[in-house]
């Protein structure tokens, strides 16, 4: 029960570091828009243009699901016993969720942006 309280942690800081750092301020925030490595991914595979969307939101969305992402992957990984085995499943795990909510993020996105 404690690992869950941990993973959910995990979601609010990572959260909130997105929000202090980089949706707060207006200079990072069209700085994180056009170089990070997420929004570059999705603009490439589903022909996104950022300036039709609202960049906030567009920050917001992509700091939840990186908090979910690693809030999933803690709560999954401590239940496995085995440093190397936890490292594995977690490096797995990880790279899954990182495909499967980025691909909704990407239909998302394109529905927001027509």
């Amino acid at each position: 029960m404690i690992d869950i309280y941990i993973g959910i942690g995990i979601f609010l800081i990572t959260y909130l570091c997105y929000l202090l750092i980089i949706i707060n301020s207006k200079k990072r925030l069209i700085k994180y828009i056009e170089n990070s490595k997420e929004t570059n991914m999705i603009k490439k595979r589903y022909n996104i243009n950022y300036k039709k969307l609202n960049h906030k939101m567009v920050a917001n969305i992509f700091g939840l699901s990186n908090g979910l992402i690693l809030c999933v992957t803690y709560i999954i990984m401590s239940l496995i016993k085995g440093v190397i085995l936890k490292f594995v499943i977690a490096l797995f795990v990880m790279m899954f969720l990182v495909v499967i909510v980025y691909l909704q993020i990407g239909k998302f996105l394109k529905k927001k942006e027509v």
